[in-house]
């Protein structure tokens, strides 16, 4: 899971701003929409039982270090995300919870059960659809009566298959118009979009994806202005669906793009000065170092258009005003 955040600053003049002045006033909101993003992943599983069939001895200062080498024995762990996942019979993991870290213990005539999660980084599957091979084994360190063996576990082969790599462009326009202050009558809000396309870089599908949102949130409001913001609805590829502010955009294959929506009104008009949008990934699944998400950017919105080019798609694109994208 990957957590998104779209930060809007809007500017909103008024008659008078929070008083009864007849002087014009422009105060500063803040808004921000917090969105998860989901995409099936590929992870391994592997487990150790470790045996000790002495009758009265423990064995202790357990140890395992787990190695992911390739198929020409060269060691690749830095590739590879690894974390203990459970233990059964064993006293505990290692302080960065990759490892049993040499202070274990498994009592006689008993055997412990652990198991490691295993998720390659995007690079490691390579660039061909029959992925790569690699070679996960460990060696295991322990001692009985103070004396310590070292036993190297024989390695079981995974193939890792390349992974997507994802680049979010998301789009909104300057101007949202809302109440107008200057006039007596009370105008209806106009939607306008949050808009995004979704690029996969990579060389593998990335299946399942789905992006949830959630409602906007004032985050700061200058002069406590009167004002409210909402999403409405979403729409996946130019079609609108059901009402809610999940959007599912299936598969996504090597190489393809998808575009997304979502309609918003602000109850007052006003002029978005700033926007952008950033991303975290889940620290208990690797970070920064298996995050399928590459990069997120923020444009303004000049127009949606339909590029009427041989081999284009038929759905509506994003005109962005590029020499004052947003951060």
């Amino acid at each position: 899971m990957m957590r998104l955040l779209a930060l809007f600053t809007m500017l909103f003049c008024l008659l008078g701003g929070v008083s009864l002045a007849a002087e014009s006033s422009c105060a500063r909101v803040k808004i921000e929409i917090l969105q998860e993003l989901t995409v099936e992943r590929v992870a391994f599983d592997a487990k150790m039982v470790i045996y000790n069939k002495i009758p009265d001895k423990a064995l202790s200062d357990i140890r395992v270090d787990v190695t992911i080498a390739d198929e020409t024995g060269n060691l690749k762990n830095e590739m590879f995300f690894v974390r203990v996942t459970s233990q059964d019979n064993i006293s505990e993991t290692g302080s960065d919870g990759n490892m049993i870290n040499g202070d274990g213990v498994v009592g006689a005539n008993t055997s412990a059960e652990n198991h490691w999660l295993i998720i390659p980084s995007p690079g490691a599957g390579g660039e061909v659809s029959t992925g790569v091979p690699y070679l996960v084994g460990a060696t295991l360190t322990y001692s009985i009566d103070g004396v310590q063996e070292v036993l190297s576990i024989a390695p079981d082969r995974i193939t890792v298959k390349p992974a997507p790599q994802l680049y979010l462009d998301y789009f909104t326009p300057r101007q949202v118009l809302g109440d107008n202050p200057f006039t007596p009558q009370t105008e209806a809000p106009i939607p306008y979009e949050l808009a995004v396309r979704v690029l996969n870089d990579g060389f593998g599908p990335a299946n399942k994806l789905k992006i949830d949102s959630a409602q906007p949130t004032i985050v700061e409001n200058e002069f406590g202005l009167l004002i409210d913001f909402r999403l409405l609805g979403a729409a996946v590829n130019d079609q609108p669906v059901m009402s809610t502010l999940t959007v599912d955009l299936g598969d996504l294959t090597s190489k393809a793009a998808s575009t997304a929506y979502w309609q918003m009104i602000s109850t007052l008009s006003g002029k978005i000065t700033d926007f952008k949008v950033s991303f975290t990934h889940a620290d208990e699944l690797g970070g920064e170092l298996t995050s399928l998400l590459k990069e997120t950017n923020a444009h303004y919105l000049t127009h949606r258009v339909k590029v009427n080019l041989p081999g284009r798609d038929d759905r509506l694109d994003f005109l962005a005003d590029t020499d004052s994208d947003a951060a």
